[in-house]
Protein backbone atom coordinates (compact mmCIF):
# COMPACT_ATOMS: atom_id res chain seq x y z
CA UNK A 1 0.00 0.00 0.00
CA UNK A 2 1.12 3.38 -0.97
CA UNK A 3 0.17 6.69 0.86
CA UNK A 4 -0.49 9.50 -1.33
CA UNK A 5 -2.36 12.78 -0.42
CA UNK A 6 -4.38 11.39 2.07
CA UNK A 7 -5.34 7.93 0.03
CA UNK A 8 -3.85 4.61 0.80
CA UNK A 9 -3.46 3.10 -2.78
CA UNK A 10 -2.55 -0.54 -4.03
CA UNK A 11 -0.02 0.32 -6.76
CA UNK A 12 3.00 -0.04 -8.29
CA UNK A 13 5.10 3.27 -7.74
CA UNK A 14 8.07 3.54 -9.61
CA UNK A 15 10.60 6.61 -8.54
CA UNK A 16 12.62 8.18 -11.82
CA UNK A 17 13.85 10.93 -9.63
CA UNK A 18 12.67 13.47 -6.83
CA UNK A 19 10.09 15.49 -9.28
CA UNK A 20 9.15 12.21 -11.38
CA UNK A 21 6.59 9.64 -10.17
CA UNK A 22 5.18 6.65 -12.00
CA UNK A 23 2.54 4.73 -11.15
CA UNK A 24 1.43 1.62 -12.84
CA UNK A 25 -2.32 0.41 -11.74
CA UNK A 26 -2.92 3.78 -10.39
CA UNK A 27 -6.79 4.28 -10.47
CA UNK A 28 -8.97 1.23 -9.63
CA UNK A 29 -9.85 -0.85 -12.01
CA UNK A 30 -13.00 -0.73 -12.44
CA UNK A 31 -12.92 3.55 -12.49
CA UNK A 32 -9.72 2.91 -14.88
CA UNK A 33 -12.17 0.81 -17.54
CA UNK A 34 -15.42 3.20 -17.06
CA UNK A 35 -13.07 5.79 -18.20
CA UNK A 36 -11.40 3.87 -20.97
CA UNK A 37 -14.53 2.93 -22.43
CA UNK A 38 -15.98 6.33 -22.52
CA UNK A 39 -12.71 8.29 -24.17
CA UNK A 40 -12.27 4.80 -26.25
CA UNK A 41 -15.71 5.03 -27.63
CA UNK A 42 -16.86 6.57 -31.15
CA UNK A 43 -19.07 8.98 -29.53
CA UNK A 44 -16.62 10.52 -27.61
CA UNK A 45 -15.43 13.29 -29.66
CA UNK A 46 -11.78 14.30 -31.03
CA UNK A 47 -10.65 17.87 -32.42
CA UNK A 48 -7.53 18.42 -34.55
CA UNK A 49 -5.23 19.99 -33.09
CA UNK A 50 -2.32 21.53 -35.42
CA UNK A 51 1.78 21.74 -34.29
CA UNK A 52 2.61 23.87 -30.83
CA UNK A 53 2.45 27.09 -31.75
CA UNK A 54 5.95 28.96 -31.63
CA UNK A 55 4.29 32.40 -31.62
CA UNK A 56 0.93 31.88 -30.28
CA UNK A 57 -0.31 32.92 -26.84
CA UNK A 58 1.56 30.19 -25.42
CA UNK A 59 5.10 30.41 -26.93
CA UNK A 60 6.57 31.23 -23.52
CA UNK A 61 5.56 27.49 -22.57
CA UNK A 62 7.72 26.52 -25.25
CA UNK A 63 11.26 25.85 -25.82
CA UNK A 64 11.92 26.67 -29.43
CA UNK A 65 15.62 26.36 -29.30
CA UNK A 66 15.86 22.71 -29.95
CA UNK A 67 14.21 23.25 -33.00
CA UNK A 68 11.55 24.78 -35.61
CA UNK A 69 7.83 24.22 -35.68
CA UNK A 70 6.60 21.80 -38.27
CA UNK A 71 3.04 20.94 -39.57
CA UNK A 72 3.16 17.22 -39.51
CA UNK A 73 3.62 17.34 -35.22
CA UNK A 74 -0.46 17.07 -35.28
CA UNK A 75 -2.20 15.62 -32.80
CA UNK A 76 -6.40 15.26 -31.66
CA UNK A 77 -7.24 16.60 -27.90
CA UNK A 78 -10.49 17.42 -26.57
CA UNK A 79 -10.24 20.00 -23.62
CA UNK A 80 -12.36 18.36 -20.54
CA UNK A 81 -12.14 21.34 -17.92
CA UNK A 82 -10.41 24.39 -17.45
CA UNK A 83 -11.19 27.01 -14.54
CA UNK A 84 -12.53 29.53 -16.31
CA UNK A 85 -14.81 27.14 -18.15
CA UNK A 86 -15.55 24.64 -16.12
CA UNK A 87 -16.71 21.30 -16.71
CA UNK A 88 -17.39 20.74 -20.03
CA UNK A 89 -18.94 17.22 -20.58
CA UNK A 90 -20.51 14.38 -18.18
CA UNK A 91 -17.35 12.48 -18.65
CA UNK A 92 -15.21 14.65 -16.86
CA UNK A 93 -17.94 15.46 -14.36
CA UNK A 94 -18.86 11.16 -14.03
CA UNK A 95 -16.22 9.74 -14.18
CA UNK A 96 -13.16 11.23 -14.70
CA UNK A 97 -13.27 13.99 -11.34
CA UNK A 98 -14.41 11.08 -9.17
CA UNK A 99 -11.65 8.84 -10.39
CA UNK A 100 -8.47 11.34 -10.09
CA UNK A 101 -9.60 12.62 -6.35
CA UNK A 102 -8.34 9.20 -5.58
CA UNK A 103 -5.01 9.97 -6.67
CA UNK A 104 -4.58 12.79 -5.20
CA UNK A 105 -6.00 15.89 -7.27
CA UNK A 106 -8.31 17.97 -5.55
CA UNK A 107 -8.29 21.64 -7.15
CA UNK A 108 -7.67 20.76 -11.60
CA UNK A 109 -7.31 23.96 -13.29
CA UNK A 110 -6.63 22.41 -16.68
CA UNK A 111 -7.74 18.57 -17.98
CA UNK A 112 -7.12 18.01 -21.61
CA UNK A 113 -7.45 14.55 -23.54
CA UNK A 114 -4.65 13.80 -26.42
CA UNK A 115 -4.47 11.22 -29.11
CA UNK A 116 -2.22 10.93 -31.43
CA UNK A 117 -2.45 8.73 -34.72
CA UNK A 118 0.34 5.63 -35.67
CA UNK A 119 3.16 7.10 -36.99
CA UNK A 120 5.43 5.46 -39.08
CA UNK A 121 8.62 7.84 -38.40
CA UNK A 122 8.65 10.27 -35.38
CA UNK A 123 10.36 13.40 -35.13
CA UNK A 124 13.46 13.09 -33.57
CA UNK A 125 14.26 16.87 -33.03
CA UNK A 126 11.30 17.08 -30.59
CA UNK A 127 10.09 20.37 -29.22
CA UNK A 128 9.72 20.53 -25.22
CA UNK A 129 7.03 22.61 -23.52
CA UNK A 130 5.96 23.11 -19.84
CA UNK A 131 2.00 22.72 -19.02
CA UNK A 132 2.25 25.94 -16.88
CA UNK A 133 5.10 27.75 -15.35
CA UNK A 134 3.69 28.48 -11.72
CA UNK A 135 5.52 26.76 -8.91
CA UNK A 136 3.69 24.13 -6.57
CA UNK A 137 1.71 23.36 -9.64
CA UNK A 138 1.18 19.51 -10.41
CA UNK A 139 0.89 17.75 -14.11
CA UNK A 140 -0.48 14.19 -13.89
CA UNK A 141 -0.38 11.79 -17.56
CA UNK A 142 -2.51 9.03 -17.14
CA UNK A 143 -2.46 6.81 -20.12
CA UNK A 144 -4.62 4.39 -22.11
CA UNK A 145 -2.78 2.41 -24.32
CA UNK A 146 -0.01 0.23 -23.93
CA UNK A 147 2.44 0.81 -26.81
CA UNK A 148 5.59 2.75 -27.67
CA UNK A 149 5.00 5.93 -27.45
CA UNK A 150 6.31 7.84 -24.44
CA UNK A 151 6.49 11.05 -22.77
CA UNK A 152 10.11 12.42 -22.89
CA UNK A 153 11.25 14.82 -20.07
CA UNK A 154 14.34 17.62 -21.44
CA UNK A 155 16.54 17.62 -18.56
CA UNK A 156 16.89 14.14 -17.37
CA UNK A 157 16.16 11.99 -20.58
CA UNK A 158 13.86 10.37 -18.96
CA UNK A 159 11.62 8.32 -20.54
CA UNK A 160 8.00 7.38 -19.14
CA UNK A 161 6.49 4.46 -21.68
CA UNK A 162 2.83 4.83 -22.48
CA UNK A 163 1.01 1.67 -20.56
CA UNK A 164 -2.61 1.28 -20.02
CA UNK A 165 -3.30 3.04 -16.45
CA UNK A 166 0.11 4.19 -15.72
CA UNK A 167 0.18 7.83 -14.30
CA UNK A 168 3.35 9.96 -14.47
CA UNK A 169 3.32 13.57 -11.95
CA UNK A 170 5.95 15.70 -12.17
CA UNK A 171 6.26 19.34 -11.91
CA UNK A 172 4.03 21.37 -14.15
CA UNK A 173 7.09 23.29 -14.72
CA UNK A 174 8.84 20.57 -16.15
CA UNK A 175 10.15 20.53 -19.73
CA UNK A 176 8.50 17.59 -21.82
CA UNK A 177 7.26 16.46 -24.58
CA UNK A 178 5.44 13.27 -26.09
CA UNK A 179 6.73 11.37 -28.34
CA UNK A 180 4.09 9.47 -30.86
CA UNK A 181 3.38 5.42 -31.30
CA UNK A 182 4.94 3.39 -34.27
CA UNK A 183 2.77 0.60 -33.11
CA UNK A 184 -0.88 1.09 -32.46
CA UNK A 185 -3.02 2.80 -34.14
CA UNK A 186 -4.10 5.80 -31.48
CA UNK A 187 -2.09 6.89 -27.98
CA UNK A 188 -4.80 8.14 -25.89
CA UNK A 189 -3.74 10.36 -22.77
CA UNK A 190 -5.47 13.07 -20.12
CA UNK A 191 -3.29 15.38 -19.13
CA UNK A 192 -4.51 16.98 -15.56
CA UNK A 193 -2.96 20.48 -14.48
CA UNK A 194 -3.99 20.93 -10.26
CA UNK A 195 -2.64 22.05 -7.48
Amino acid sequence: MVLLSGFFIAHHVLLMSDQITVIDNALDEKDYKQLEYAIRSHEFPWYFGPSLNFNGDNSSLIDSSSRAANKSDNHFFHELFTIEDGIKNHFTRDLLFPAIKSIGVQVPFRVKANCNILTSNPRSDLAYHIDNPFKGTKTSILYFDDCNGYTLFKDSQKKVTSKRNRLVTFPSNTYHTGVPQTDTQRRILVNINYI
